[in-house]
């Protein structure tokens, strides 16, 4: 049975298309560094990092509904190499591994899980990595937001930004806003006025693919870069 998870919607298609475009920002001083997208539904944005060729990605999701599905998509776009693990949120195994990058579309809102997803981040995230968070204008970013500045309240952490993109265009005409949330776990805070200019810069190239993406939607199409194969219908 397919829920509203395998529906394509507009924070998978900007996620899909930043991770095709990843080259563009991102710079990890390992190769192929690892990928985790919370709450894959259709696998578009996981397929799409598979495909850029850079990272070792695993997906994940609560429902195996989900993950079925976006095993069925990888095929079609011939990418076999993605690790496939059902994940709670909320409990979250010990031994699960860390991450240089953690990604995830349309996944703050619902209330009861800002902390879990918060507490994944930090536990998860490898020292130096990297979280790209897309929301499409839900009610909950500000109060995730909270949580993450409680999370720094004694120790800066992570470094984080929130791009938000209004009269966003398109061709879901209910989304008005699109918010973009990157997180950056530190290695250390030793070196604060250096992270933050690294991170400044990190977060203004992500700026201007938004930009970019920005008008493709309001053209009512859908880039070139996301033309993936499905093996459904919405």
């Amino acid at each position: 049975m397919r829920g509203l998870w395998a529906t394509n919607w507009i924070s998978g298609f900007i996620l899909t298309e930043l991770m095709l475009r990843s080259n563009e920002f991102c710079n990890f001083s390992t190769e192929y560094p690892s990928l985790l997208e919370l709450g894959c539904g259709n696998g578009m944005s996981s397929i799409a990092a598979a495909i850029n060729g850079k990272f070792n990605v695993s997906t994940t999701d609560f429902d195996n509904n989900a993950l079925t599905l976006s095993k069925e998509n990888a095929a079609l776009n011939n990418q076999t190499s993605i690790n496939y693990f059902t994940l709670n949120w909320h409990n979250v195994p010990s031994n699960f591994p860390e991450f240089d990058m953690i990604i995830g579309a349309d996944i703050i809102y619902m209330r009861n899980s800002l902390i879990s997803i918060s507490n994944l981040i930090l536990n998860k995230l490898k020292p130096n990595g990297i979280a790209i968070l897309i929301d499409p204008g839900r009610c909950y970013v500000e109060e995730f937001l909270e949580h993450l500045k409680a999370i720094n309240e004694n120790r800066i952490l992570l470094l984080f930004n929130l791009i938000t993109k209004t009269n966003f265009k398109n061709n879901f005409k209910f989304v008005k806003s699109l918010n973009v949330l990157i997180l950056q776990k530190l290695d250390s805070v030793v070196d604060i006025e250096r992270s933050n200019a690294n991170f400044k810069v990190f977060y203004s190239h992500i700026d201007k693919i938004l930009d970019q993406i920005h008008v493709n939607f309001t053209e009512n199409r859908v880039s070139d870069n996301c033309n993936l194969e499905y093996g459904f219908s919405v």
